[in-house]
């Protein structure tokens, strides 16, 4: 297994070269392997430096489907890395870990925001995504009492929603995904007041309001 391990390693860290820890993350799970443990971001971010995997690294590598899972699925409590971005280019963002719901929203705010019928939105963990360029070009706006929506301040791309009442979740555009989610639509929200001129055509479960508060 290390011989293989050895093997996987050397392919993504020649192709990770300049990448972030995230996306050499990604690629590894990418390749059907697995880093198992803690205090992997150093030890990748010294192969990144050094050219070559570490045994640390190669030892904490497993079979993705040794452990039952399948690289890129986002069920719940598995990995997945996820890249985004504005229409221009000046925000760049990664999500790393589990996808909790995704789902499309008719709500006033949203069809006004985003100039359409409904929105399409991932709700994710906050602490597992971050920034990788242009968090400064974000400009945030409350559409309502504690919804705090943010776009990019040159092209106006929205990229993510932070409800107050909800302060372990974040709503991200699923439009604004360079990458493949590899997870469909679950449901529709607020369907109590969707544009009257819109017909849902599809058999996805309908609320007629939000998620339920807790």
């Amino acid at each position: 297994m290390l011989k293989q391990a050895e093997q996987a390693g050397a392919r993504i860290v020649k192709a990770a070269r300049g990448c972030g820890v995230g996306r050499i993350l990604g690629l590894f799970c990418g390749s059907g392997w697995v880093p198992v443990g803690s205090g992997l971001e150093s030890r990748f971010r010294s192969d990144m430096k050094n050219g070559t995997p570490n045994t640390g690294v190669l030892d904490s590598l497993r079979p993705a489907t040794g452990l039952g899972i399948k690289t890129h699925d986002v069920g719940h409590g598995r990995f997945t890395m996820i890249t985004g971005s504005c229409h221009c280019g000046a925000v760049k963002y990664e999500i790393h870990g589990t996808l909790l719901m995704f789902a499309y929203c008719h709500c006033p705010d949203c069809r006004k925001y985003t100039g359409s019928a409904f929105s399409s939105v991932l709700a994710t963990n906050p602490k597992v995504s971050r920034f990788v360029l242009g968090e400064d070009h974000l400009v945030e706006y409350q559409s309502s009492p504690g919804k705090h929506r943010f776009f990019c301040k040159t092209c106006g791309c929205g990229i993510y929603l932070r409800a107050e009442h909800r302060p372990g979740m974040i709503f991200v555009r699923a439009g604004s995904l360079d990458d493949d989610p590899h997870m469909k639509p679950q449901a529709h929200f607020w369907t109590s007041v969707k544009a009257p001129w819109h017909e849902i055509s599809d058999s996805l479960p309908q609320h007629s309001e939000g998620l339920q508060q807790r």
